[in-house]
């Protein structure tokens, strides 16, 4: 199953327990992630969806299952440890990145070793203070939150 899913990074901890992280990058959006999906699904036929996460139990709570029942693809929870969870992402077909740099790299290599699609949100920065120039590689896509 490695390499043949959209990997998806969904943060959790600090984006909703912070409330200056709200206000500079945003908490998960599961309308976002819908978007994502539906963007990679005209480019490729995936069937599994691979969720990544600081809090795996919480982000199935708040995205894993409106996806799976949204999308009618398979949904699975990468329970890994942070190493585990990079390399899933950098194996992925397509990668739909949360905008936090650490995922931002794992993306960055899918890119280059296999040209795997890569979704970001945009803005990156709910600040619209933070530069995010840079930030989108040349390919990837946009996609509004």
């Amino acid at each position: 199953m490695r390499g043949d899913h959209i990997g998806i990074h969904i943060r959790c901890c600090d984006f909703l327990s912070d409330t200056r992280n709200q206000a500079r990058f945003g908490a998960p959006n599961v309308d976002y992630f819908r978007r994502a999906i539906e963007l990679l699904s005209t480019e490729c036929d995936f069937k599994t969806i691979l969720l990544v996460s600081d809090e795996p139990d919480l982000a199935w709570q708040l995205i894993g299952k409106d996806l799976r029942d949204y999308s009618g693809m398979q949904v699975e929870m990468n329970p890994g440890t942070l190493e585990e969870d990079f390399c899933a992402l950098a194996a992925s077909r397509a990668v739909v990145l949360s905008n936090r740099t650490f995922r931002w790299w794992a993306a960055w290599l899918g890119t280059a070793l296999r040209n795997a699609p890569v979704v970001f949100p945009e803005p990156w920065y709910l600040d619209r203070s933070m530069d995010a120039k840079g930030l989108a590689y040349p390919g990837w896509h946009p996609v509004p939150r």
